[in-house]
């Protein structure tokens, strides 16, 4: 019995068939295949964030210190400047327009914050860098899959600055990436 071979040399078995779907491109010996497509409401999809295992599953614990000698765990905002300021006198954070309309508040982890710095906010001065303390957010944090599948906190409620730990300016250097704190991993 011969087995079917793709135009790249390899087996087509039913154990790699999903990845070579996956793929455009990849020839079956019979005909071409797609991935099947399939639309999901907002709604649904909002819901399946909120309720999903992933999301209340926190990654290792990248955390500091608090007074007390307590290990935390610190997650990041970058926020426009003009924005925090508004923030502070209000006493909270509603997010930036991008946050209203997902419905939540993009946060960073201490692994994440500069790439997010350097891919959304690349050459922007005046921004704010704010810690929070992810352990006094409770149920409202969610750890949602994003970028290449890493898991990213997102805030479904406005963000109090009770539970900030600091807020820094993000200064922009000469050579057009920012400056971040040495104390930030």
């Amino acid at each position: 019995m011969s087995r079917a071979v793709d135009d790249l040399g390899s087996a087509w078995t039913p154990r790699n068939a999903a990845q070579r779907i996956a793929r455009k491109g990849i020839k079956s010996p019979e005909r071409r295949i797609y991935p099947r497509e399939r639309t999901v409401s907002s709604a649904r999809l909002r819901f399946l964030r909120r309720n999903s295992a992933a999301c209340r599953r926190k990654p290792a614990r990248l955390g500091f210190r608090d007074r007390t000698g307590m290990t935390m765990t610190m997650i990041y905002k970058i926020a426009p400047g003009e924005l925090w300021r508004e923030a502070e006198a209000r006493g909270t954070f509603e997010g930036a327009l991008i946050d209203v309309e997902d419905g939540y508040i993009h946060l960073s982890g201490a692994d994440q914050v500069r790439e997010t710095a350097a891919r959304y906010f690349g050459g922007v001065d005046d921004l704010v860098l704010v810690g929070i303390d992810a352990d006094r957010l409770g149920d409202a944090l969610k750890w949602e899959p994003s970028r290449g599948g890493a898991l990213f906190p997102h805030l479904y409620a406005p963000l109090s600055l009770a539970d900030i730990a600091f807020a820094r300016p993000l200064l922009l250097g000469a050579h057009g990436f920012h400056l971040f704190p040495a104390d930030i991993p």
